[in-house]
C-alpha cells in the first residue's frame, strides 16, 4: 500500500493524516519524535486485564486509569513523563491495541479530571498542544496540533523527509 499523506489548516490547528502506514513501533516513534513531547496521556484500548502493560506501569509506578464496557477487555489511560513514553509505547504496541490515543499535556496537575475527553477536545480547549491518534487495523496516523506551537512547514517536511528516506 502507497502511503498517502494528506492536510487540514484550521484556524487553530493543523490536521495532518498519513494512511498506508505500517503502525510499529519504530514507525510511531519516529512521528513523536517531530514533536516537543513533555508529558503525554496515553490511552490504549483493547486491552487483557492481564496483559504485561499493566506490569510494566506498575513497575514504573505510572498511575492509570481503566474504563471497561466487557469484563476482559478494557481501556487504560496512563499519564507518561517524557522520558518513558517509548517505553510504554512499545510494551503497550507488543499488546497489539486496535487504537492508541497520544495527548500532549500543557498541565499535568490536572490529568485525572481530563481522562475521558477525547484527544481532540484537549486539544480545542488548550490542554494539549497535540494529539496523535494510530489506528493500526486502518494503517493510519492522524496528527493536530496547535499551529502557534508547532511549524506546519517544518512538520510537514519532516514527515515528507522520513517517507522519501523509507522510514516507513
Amino acid at each position: 500500500m502507497k502511503i498517502k499523506i494528506s492536510k487540514i489548516i484550521l484556524q487553530r490547528n493543523v490536521d495532518i493524516t498519513i494512511d498506508g502506514i505500517n503502525c510499529t513501533f519504530e514507525n510511531i516513534k519516529k512521528v513523536i519524535d517531530i514533536f516537543n513531547i513533555k508529558h503525554i496521556i496515553l490511552t490504549i484500548d483493547s486491552l487483557s486485564k492481564s496483559s504485561s502493560v499493566f506490569l510494566v506501569l506498575n513497575d514504573l509506578g505510572l498511575n492509570y486509569i481503566l474504563s471497561s464496557n466487557n469484563s476482559e477487555i478494557v481501556e487504560a489511560t496512563v499519564l507518561v513523563p517524557s522520558e518513558l513514553i517509548y517505553l510504554v509505547l512499545e510494551e503497550a504496541i507488543k499488546e497489539d491495541p486496535e487504537n492508541l490515543f497520544i495527548s500532549n499535556l500543557i498541565d499535568i496537575e490536572i490529568w485525572k479530571d481530563l481522562f475521558t475527553e477525547s484527544p481532540q477536545t484537549l486539544l480545542e480547549s488548550g490542554y494539549s498542544d497535540l494529539t496523535v491518534i494510530v489506528s493500526r487495523d486502518r494503517q493510519s496516523i492522524f496528527l493536530s496540533f496547535i499551529k502557534t506551537r508547532y511549524n506546519f512547514n517544518d512538520v510537514l517536511n519532516k514527515i515528507k523527509e522520513i517517507y522519501h528516506n523509507k522510514g516507513f
